[in-house]
């Protein structure tokens, strides 16, 4: 029996029917649902709401849950959330809101990474790494549960911050190939990610029995008669190719002429298996790749004996009038949920091998990998290459057939196949350009922007950029602003910053303000102030002098004030406070009374042993006393008694 669906929406714990093919007028319904379905890509599910429907109101972006529910056997057809849902009115005069949904793999768009290197990991290791971290980061309705995984390798990437869906595509899925795909058990969310190429399908789409209409395009812009391989450290094979570091096909360069490519083969150190890997790669750049898009009739869903349409099968496709006999991969879906027996079909070329579907997927993969090296520099040897396999896409893509001209606006050139390579859009206006690379919804992406006034851009990938006295190097990492490496204001080449201004200079080692008068250098071991009258001030592990010439002075800036006795052994040791420890420093002595047991103090022999590592200095006083007696004033050196004495400490 044909599949009918039911359509609910959900607001937390509030499920409401919005779709429910029933005879009673009165049950909401709509007039479109359709499912589009890829390989290792969020299914996306569009429908109209009638301003009339339950539902109308209840529409949030990213917050709703929408759930497509086969009604004869209760089986889930689509599950995710609302991504947009525009109001919209026609020239009828009705009121309407254009839904577009995305399937559950879509909520690992809603976290990133962080800086991890993951070198070394496994794939499974890395993928439950980043599952975890975005379980972590996220609500309980948007967790994963890490499923089968038969993907093997070793990772040698790391992350920065990626979004960690595009992440998990780009770093595994276009690396290591394979599927990933969500699956629901017992209410639990799981993330495959399986080696599973596609099987052949039973099922043959033949014209007179369930084909409707077919394209058949023919895309050479990748198509190449010469191939460079390059492998790691940029090994070419001169060495084991009669001097040439390409490979060619004679009878393609005979059909198109010499078109090159570059081999990234960057894991490959031997020259010979670097060698033999590139005639691999040339074996595939050199065929034409083949698509076709089919209406095609989903005859399963009436029972017949034959198979549903799955996405990565391949299926036999008969069009004598059109010469077409083979067997081909369905790569996406576009299903009609309201007449399911109608599917439109994109179709890509037949793969024989393993190998071949793994060269096709790379030619799909980020174009990045190419131009940056294993440390995620540029490779200025790739650069050139990808600035020409641009312009020729440029001239090939097609977009020329899909160019609108906008009374006084401007010019729109667009690629709306979203399986192609230069599915994209550009609008050249007055003052403007902008370029988009994917939708939002219905609407194109713009990122990229142009002006009179400067070029906005996410990603900018280029190797020199120069303009008046400034030139950057991004391949080298140098930047110099100024007239040459000899003359300049700022000079970095790769490893030292030097910097020339009016007021102050810096050449790696030493950082100079001022040029006359008062100046100031700076270094790792001392600063030195130069004064306008010819003296200095220096600050080094030494402490802080005063220059004059020849002549250095210590400037003081501690003082210390005590008292002490000294017995009469005439001597004591004096212990200063810590901040005087390995300092240098003077004292200055006086005795504290004039008199002493009845004697008259009249000299003081007073000496010093200053211990400048310890901080303490030995103190020495002897005085010479006189006594009035009878017969006149009598001298002695005083030895009766203690001695008080006052002192300060300098440094």
């Amino acid at each position: 029996m044909i599949p009918i669906y039911k359509v609910i929406l959900i607001n937390g714990t509030e499920e409401t029917i919005v779709h429910f093919p029933a005879p009673d007028k009165n049950t909401p319904k709509f007039t479109k649902l359709d499912l589009n379905r890829r390989k290792s890509v969020a299914e996306k599910l569009t429908f109209t709401v009638p301003k009339f429907n339950p539902g109308f109101d209840k529409i949030y972006d990213l917050v709703t849950l929408i759930k497509v529910i086969g009604i004869r056997n209760n089986e889930i057809r689509f599950e995710g959330r609302v991504l947009s849902s525009p109001n919209k009115m026609d020239n009828t005069g009705k009121f309407y809101k254009e839904v577009t949904c995305e399937g559950e793999l879509a909520y690992l768009n809603d976290t990133r990474t962080r800086s991890w290197d993951l070198s070394g990991l496994s794939i499974i290791q890395g993928l439950q790494l980043l599952i975890d971290y975005h379980n972590s980061h996220t609500t309980s309705d948007k967790q994963f549960t890490l499923g089968t995984v038969d993907v093997t390798g070793v990772l040698a990437i790391a992350t920065n911050f990626e979004n960690t869906l595009n992440f998990i595509i780009d770093q595994f899925v276009n690396k290591f190939y394979g599927v990933l795909s969500v699956r629901k058990e017992n209410g639990i969310r799981y993330l495959d990610y399986t080696g599973l190429v596609g099987q052949q399908s039973s099922t043959t789409i033949h014209l007179g029995y369930n084909m409707k209409d077919m394209t058949l395009e023919n895309d050479v812009t990748n198509i190449a008669s010469r191939v460079i391989p390059v492998g790691k450290d940029n090994l070419t094979i001169e060495t084991v190719n009669n001097g040439k570091d390409y490979l060619e096909d004679a009878a393609t360069v005979a059909q198109v002429g010499i078109v090159e490519q570059i081999a990234d083969l960057k894991d490959i150190a031997d020259v010979n298996a670097l060698k033999a890997a590139g005639q691999e790669y040339l074996d595939n750049a050199k065929k034409a790749k083949i698509k076709l898009q089919i209406t095609a009739l989903n005859l399963s869903v009436l029972n017949l004996n034959i198979d549903d349409f799955v996405i990565g099968n391949d299926y036999k496709v008969i069009n004598e009038v059109m010469n077409v006999n083979d067997w081909f991969t369905v790569i996406e879906t576009d299903e009609d949920l309201l007449q399911p027996w109608n599917s439109t079909l994109t179709i890509d070329n037949k793969f024989e091998t393993l190998t071949d579907r793994q060269i096709n997927m790379q030619r799909a993969a980020n174009a990045l990998d190419a131009v940056l090296t294993a440390q995620g520099k540029l490779n200025t040897f790739f650069l050139q290459g990808i600035i020409d396999t641009l312009k020729n896409k440029l001239l090939a893509s097609g977009a020329y057939q899909n160019a609108t001209v906008m009374e006084d606006k401007g010019y729109l050139l667009e690629n709306t196949n979203a399986d192609s390579p230069d599915y994209g859009a550009m609008y050249l206006g007055p003052g403007i350009f902008a370029i988009a690379a994917d939708k939002i919804g219905n609407a194109w992406n713009w990122r990229t922007f142009g002006t009179g006034k400067g070029f906005v851009a996410d990603l900018i990938v280029a190797g020199l950029l120069v303009g008046g006295k400034v030139t950057f190097n991004l391949d080298q990492g140098t930047l110099l602003i100024g007239n040459s490496t000899t003359d300049y204001n700022l000079y970095f080449d790769g490893t030292d910053l030097k910097l020339v201004g009016r007021d102050y200079s810096f050449d790696g080692q030493t950082f100079t303000l001022g040029k006359a008068g008062d100046t100031a250098q700076h270094t790792k071991d001392y600063s030195l102030y130069t004064h306008s009258d010819g003296t200095s001030t220096k600050i080094s592990a030494d402490g802080l002098e005063h220059i004059n010439g020849a002549t250095k002075k210590k400037y003081h800036y501690l003082t210390y004030k005590g008292s002490a006795t000294i017995p009469n052994s005439t001597h004591t040791i004096i212990t200063l406070p810590d901040e005087y420890r390995n300092k240098e420093f003077s004292i200055n002595i006086s005795i504290k009374s004039d008199t002493a047991s009845g004697y008259i103090l009249m000299k003081q022999y007073i000496s010093t042993s200053e211990n400048y590592a310890n901080g303490t200095f030995d103190v020495y006083v002897t005085i010479l006393t006189g006594s009035v007696n009878a017969d006149g004033i009598t001298w002695t050196f005083y030895q009766d008694g203690n001695i008080d004495i006052d002192y300060i400490a300098i440094a």
